[in-house]
């Protein structure tokens, strides 16, 4: 009993002391219960008179659904219980709910026998409300985290977990009560853990938010790749870091898959050099005896060729310089991502008045004319850019119909953000559109070569030199009407 009253004496002390930094008033009661006397600020924290706060008696409670406090506080048998510290729920003067913390006793002899009782009530409203508040945000973030897609944990100054959420248990595998009270690195896989803990205190050192990519192994032995993300906030009590995991193993496998392929398109792409090279020396030297020596037979040996010799001879220089292009061509295609030159700033204008310049003599021969409208600047490799151009401009002036002269018409028009798309017309014989997808094949031809040259590789460049810069190319086509060519390019710079 010595105890408690040395505790009550204390707890008195407390609130006297806090009285003088928190609105309060005293008050004593007597053994009945009644309210004797109620200091003056009490009209101040309540709005009620002292007079008026005495004969109120327990009709100032509000109705607390959570605790039967301020019911014990008014009724209980003082006598018996003269002691009593404890959070009540009182109406001001306007019928308002205010908090009191509310500290009783004796105000005279001992325990056992008190003469009256002596209180003090602070006003806790607004640390209540705060208190309620917290609460409502907690309930909100519990709420969130639960139902969030990333795992939220939190760790407290002893490395220990604190707080994870349903997705953490199910991305590590592991219960509540098997990760609570447990140290962080518990989930990390034993072979990433050097790694781990090398990274992991940068950001309690320079404050930052720490990502560390590696893998945790479940309880059943599983190892599965995550993103750990976190962040170190220092209180006075320690610090408490706070972060995030996310399953990535399907991205890690695809990445993983993406590397496959880009050793395989680089393994590709110095075959196809290789060949390249051998194109260019040993196939090519061969080719150019032939044709040299069938240069000297028709030079010096014509005299001695009957009309079918010349012929057979004829068709033999025809057919090597056939395999001569061939072979330009399919140097050109395959060196359009091997030996490729770094994008620049290009301008189209420049670039399209070139490639028609270089096509006069043929636009004189079959009495077109190559109509171009203001085009814009492009991101790209620019001797590529003239690549394309010459061969989509000098396939519609190919490409004419019987004594209708060619009109080629070159545009432009703003695309997506960053993005151009270009369009080559012309009035020409046109194709089935059915044969859309075999003409940018490479040596894909859809008319007869005796009646229009070429190796059938014009439209597979085109498409390649596209496809290097991002964008896409296709036609429309309607058979002796025309053909549009369109494709997009990147104007950013």
């Amino acid at each position: 009993m010595k105890h408690t009253q040395s505790h009550l004496t204390s707890e008195m002390r407390r609130l006297r002391l806090l009285a003088q930094l928190a609105p309060s008033f005293f008050y004593t009661r007597d053994l009945d219960g009644n309210f004797i006397e109620v200091g003056d600020e009490v009209q101040a924290i309540l709005g009620h008179s002292p007079q008026t706060f005495v004969a109120m008696g327990e009709s100032v409670l509000a109705p607390d659904p959570q605790s039967s406090g301020g019911e014990y506080w008014l009724s209980r048998d003082l006598r018996q219980c003269p002691e009593f510290h404890g959070n009540v729920m009182v109406f001001n003067d306007a019928g308002a709910v205010r908090w009191l913390e509310v500290l009783e006793g004796s105000s005279a002899g001992n325990s056992d026998a008190p003469a009256g009782i002596e209180g003090v009530a602070r006003d806790i409203t607004v640390q209540r409300e705060r208190e309620e508040d917290l609460k409502i945000r907690i309930e909100r973030f519990r709420e969130i985290s639960e139902s969030s897609p990333i795992g939220i944990f939190q760790v407290d100054p002893d490395d220990l977990f604190i707080y994870t959420n349903l997705r953490w248990q199910t991305i590590t595998g592991r219960t509540l009560r098997e990760t609570l009270g447990r140290p962080w690195w518990d989930v990390i896989c034993l072979e990433d853990r050097e790694s781990v803990f090398e990274i992991w205190p940068r950001g309690e050192q320079q404050g930052d938010e720490t990502l560390i990519e590696c893998r945790i192994q479940r309880p059943n032995g599983e190892l599965r790749w995550v993103e750990l993300r976190s962040k170190c906030f220092f209180h006075d009590y320690g610090k408490n870091f706070f972060g995030t995991i996310e399953d990535i193993t399907e991205r890690k496998k695809t990445e993983e898959q993406l590397a496959q392929y880009a050793a395989e398109l680089k393994r590709s792409n110095q075959d196809l050099e290789d060949f390249a090279s051998i194109a260019s020396h040993d196939l090519q030297e061969p080719l150019r005896k032939v044709m040299a020596f069938g240069s000297r037979i028709l030079e010096n040996c014509s005299a001695v060729l009957d009309e079918r010799g010349r012929d057979y001879l004829d068709r033999m220089m025809q057919a090597t310089e056939r395999m001569q292009r061939f072979i330009d061509d399919l140097l050109k295609y395959s060196r359009i991502s091997t030996k490729a030159n770094p994008f620049e700033s290009v301008d189209l204008n420049e670039t399209v008045m070139e490639v028609v310049s270089d096509l006069e003599i043929r636009i004189k021969q079959s009495g077109g004319r190559v109509e171009v409208a203001p085009l814009p600047r492009v991101t790209a490799d620019p001797l590529q850019m003239r690549q394309l151009f010459q061969n989509l401009i000098g396939n519609a002036l190919k490409f004419y119909r019987p004594g209708v002269p060619p009109v080629v018409q070159v545009k432009s028009e703003e695309g997506a953000s960053g993005w151009c798309r270009f369009s080559v017309e012309d009035n020409g014989i046109g194709f089935k559109e059915e044969y859309l997808d075999r003409i940018f094949k490479p040596f894909e031809r859809l008319n007869p070569r005796s009646q229009y040259e070429g190796s059938g590789m014009g439209l597979a460049i085109c498409k390649k030199i596209v496809l290097r810069h991002g964008g896409d190319i296709s036609a429309h086509s309607v058979p002796d009407r025309g053909t549009q060519f369109y494709f997009t390019l990147p104007t950013r710079v």
